[in-house]
């Protein structure tokens, strides 16, 4: 799956919250690994939703 592809704002929801969900069954199985990942993925989601959700991103508010 590549983060760089822009979702829909709820595709990324969907995604973050499975994300969480990765990240703390890697916490309870205490593997490094996993948790290192899903951390990874969780943050470049938010950050896309985060630019998704600014001000002045989308085409339309950059163009007024």
């Amino acid at each position: 799956m590549s983060l760089t592809r822009e979702f829909p704002v709820p595709t990324l929801h969907r995604m973050i919250a499975d994300a969480l969900q990765d990240l703390k069954q890697a916490r309870n199985l205490d593997d490094t690994n996993r948790m290192t990942r899903a951390e990874i993925r969780m943050n470049t989601l938010l950050e896309q939703l985060g630019r998704r959700s600014a001000p002045g991103t989308s085409p339309r508010e950059s163009a007024a």
